[in-house]
């Protein structure tokens, strides 16, 4: 779970860099539902995503897209968006970081993305998997975020994350970042790049500023083990692509030409 944990500590210090001065602040919005889908033997096999874009980004991002002029932009005039900006999210793990203890799950696109206009917003419906099918042993920790905070997701207040097959004795629950506090924000943004394991306050901290879902699936009721924190990834994901979505203008009204990283922005 090395790589999960800088993940989720590079995505809070992408939010609470420059504070005082110029907090990072997301350029896209996103609210976040996800079905966990579990095979007959108990294992998480998929990870369903609906992502709803704000008004603004749907607006733009869909610009032209009205082909036969009808008024409206059906799934049809949509499909080849859903299958780009999925497979642009491959090289951002699909903002999308799971592990439990010392594993870290490999997500892959598990393929047929949906996308469709609900109230003059972009929804996308899309799922990954992990490289084989997955037996919980106690918590697995799920967070979906970009660790850069251009993108900011979050989780309606309940059924943000719900359970499809799974065994009796696992649930889920899915956390919304806690406001953060001037001194949390200063405590956070102090943390060195060279520091390898968090104290239990900050790692609760840390957590704390995420969107996460946590499936328990401890059956004997004991708490799960303590994940040993590390930062050792953070060189690994700080080395991006060009971003999946792009990215609205500045100003909203401008004519934008479709460029780009796949063709559309």
């Amino acid at each position: 779970m090395r790589h999960f944990v800088g993940i989720v500590l590079l995505s809070v210090l992408a939010l609470v860099s420059g504070t005082g001065t110029g907090i990072a602040h997301p350029h896209i919005f996103i609210d976040s539902t996800a079905r966990l889908v579990f095979d007959a033997e108990g294992r998480l096999a998929e990870i369903r995503h609906r992502w709803i874009f704000d008004e603004a980004f749907s607006s733009w991002v869909t610009q032209g897209l009205d082909v036969d002029g009808d008024g409206t932009i059906d799934e049809a005039e949509l499909r080849d968006l859903a299958d780009e900006n999925v497979m642009a999210l491959g090289p951002f793990q699909y903002y999308t970081f799971a592990g439990e203890g010392e594993t870290d799950l490999i997500l892959r696109s598990a393929g047929a993305p949906g996308m469709r206009m609900d109230q003059g917003r972009v929804v996308l419906e899309f799922a990954v998997h992990p490289s084989a099918p997955y037996a919980i042993e106690r918590e697995l920790e799920i967070e979906v975020t970009d660790p850069d905070y251009y993108v900011a997701f979050s989780f309606p207040a309940t059924g943000g994350a719900v359970l499809d097959g799974a065994p009796d004795a696992c649930s889920v629950e899915a956390h919304a970042p806690k406001p953060l506090n001037a001194g949390d924000a200063e405590i956070l943004a102090n943390i060195g790049a060279d520091v390898v394991t968090l104290p239990p306050e900050l790692r609760a901290l840390v957590r704390d500023q995420t969107n996460i879902i946590v499936v328990n699936c401890a059956s004997d009721g004991a708490p799960p083990a303590e994940p040993r924190t590390a930062l050792e990834a953070i060189d690994s994901v700080i080395r991006k692509p060009d971003l999946p979505f792009g990215g609205p203008p500045a100003e909203l009204n401008l004519p934008m030409p479709r460029t780009g990283f796949f063709g559309w922005i």
